[in-house]
Formats: structure tokens, sequence, C-alpha cells
């Protein structure tokens, strides 16, 4: 009798430690859109802030095939540089990053063109549209909105969080499915701003530019977090197209948002987890630990 209830006590704290590691294996969704530049220094930390910061295992929806694989060879070689970093700070003996055991990997698929690969009926806990001008060229065709509209649904019907960088809005704005009381974040731009109004989005502008040694002009970041019939919606209008136009200047482009990112995954984890209420954060960094 007491080996039993050894046994049981022993299976009772073997699930409850099981619980919170369980809870972490996070499976990230990041849709970019064609024309998305692979050595994208943002979408890297971003990647470095999934894999090592949270754990996630992330799958990467790219929609030709010529960017697959340029992002599935560039994801490669970040997870041996992040592999690389724990050997070199945290362990001796890290693991070496091989085909068998990444935490990354890359899906190719245009709604408009390709029928839906069998990866992307999986459940996912995070759903991102990273930022880009180029998504206007991808929803122009009605195929297209209707192939990304999918996406978004069955993601809602998961209870899946959508987090949106920038010009990541769009797919979720011309998709349609967005509730009439849902806000959005959106980066400095009146023609996005117009798409909103067409689609009757509310939408917010950063308000408070500043500027970074006097060089790089940049915008007061701020996140909208709304949540509604099972799912959340997680924005942030930090305009990544910045750091293209003027590539000399990522530096103290990096100065001032490098650490948005990294609130912008937390923000991510606090509305998948119930530790946000629903609201404008006009600072980032405002966001509850």
């Amino acid at each position: 009798m007491r080996k039993l209830v050894w046994v049981i006590l022993l299976v009772f704290i073997a699930c409850w430690l099981g619980g919170p590691v369980a809870a972490q294996q996070q499976r990230v969704l990041i849709f970019v859109p064609p024309g998305f530049s692979y050595d994208n220094p943002l979408f890297e930390e971003l990647i470095w802030r999934l894999v090592r910061g949270v754990g996630a295992e992330v799958a990467v929806v790219a929609p030709d095939a010529e960017l697959a694989q340029a992002l599935d060879q560039r994801l490669l070689q970040i997870e041996r540089e992040i592999a690389r970093s724990v050997r070199e700070g945290q362990a001796p003996g890290g693991v070496e990053v091989t085909e068998e055991n990444r935490r990354t990997h890359v899906v190719q698929y245009h709604p408009a063109i390709s029928p839906r690969p069998a990866e992307l009926m999986e459940d996912f806990h995070k759903i991102i549209f990273f930022d880009s001008g180029k998504w206007r060229s991808a929803l122009k065709s009605e195929d297209a909105r209707a192939g990304y509209a999918q996406e978004i649904s069955q993601g809602m019907e998961m209870g899946a969080v959508f987090g949106a960088w920038g010009y990541g809005v769009l797919p979720l704005v011309e998709s349609g499915l967005l509730p009439i009381d849902a806000v959005v974040a959106i980066p400095p731009d009146v023609s996005l701003g117009d798409v909103c109004s067409q689609y009757n989005v509310k939408y917010l502008q950063p308000r408070r530019p500043w500027t970074v040694k006097g060089k790089l002009p940049v915008f007061t970041p701020h996140a909208v977090y709304w949540r509604g019939d099972g799912w959340g919606l997680f924005t942030s209008s930090i305009p990544s197209y910045i750091c293209t136009v003027l590539p000399t200047e990522y530096d103290h482009f990096q100065e001032a948002y490098g650490s948005a990112i990294e609130d912008f995954v937390n923000g991510l984890e606090g509305a998948y987890y119930g530790e946000l209420s629903p609201g404008i954060y006009w600072d980032i960094s405002d966001i509850p630990p």
C-alpha cells in the first residue's frame, strides 16, 4: 500500500512539473510576404527571441520557392548561432544543430497559387504576420485574400493569439474577419489608415516622433491588445521598413528598438497566458512583466 501511495505521489509530481514545461513548448507560425528580405535584422532577432528566449518551435510561411529556400538556409544559420551562443555562454558542449533536431522550418504557401500545405493543418499557439509594405501586392487578388482569411479564421477557431508587426496588420484588416470593435496599431502611413477605415477597423498611429542621435527619425513604439470570442490580437506599430530604407543607420535603429522586439514577444506571451488587460499600451515597456 505504501509503495502504491509513493507511485501515485511520483506520478502527481511528474504531471505537476510537466504542466509548466509543456505550456512553454509554444508552436509559432510566421507569415512573410512576397519580396521579404531573408536577412531582415529584426526578423532574425524575433527568431532568436522565439527559439532561444521562449523555446518555441517556429514555422515560417513563404509565398514562393526562391524565398523559401533562402529563408530556410538563413534559419539554419541562426539556429547554429544560437547553439554556439549556448555553448559559449551557458553550458559546455552545446547541441550541434542538424537537419533532424531543428526548431525552425519553412513552409512554401501562397493562397492564390498553391494548395494549402498539410503543415498548416496543425495547431499553432501564436500566428504572426511580419512587417512589410509588400503585403499590399500579396493581397491584390481575391483568391489571396480569401486564402489568408482562411488561415486567420482557422487560427481563431484554434484560439491562437495573433501578432501583427507594423504592416503585418494588412492581412488581418483585409481579411474582413476582425471584429468591428477591434483596434490595431499601424505605422505612420495615411494609405494604411485609409484601408483600416475602408474595413471599419479602428486604428492608432505613433504620436511622438523622436530622433536617435540626430540621424534616424523613429517613432514611439506602442502596442494594442484586443481580446474577444476566444482569441486575441496583439499589434505593434514599430515600422521595420525604416531599417531597409536606411540600412547604414541600423545601429541607431537597433538602439531605439532592439529591446522592443523582446517586449513584443513578451506581449504575445502575456496575451496568451491571460496576463494582459485589453487596452492600448502607448509605451510598449509598460506591458506587465
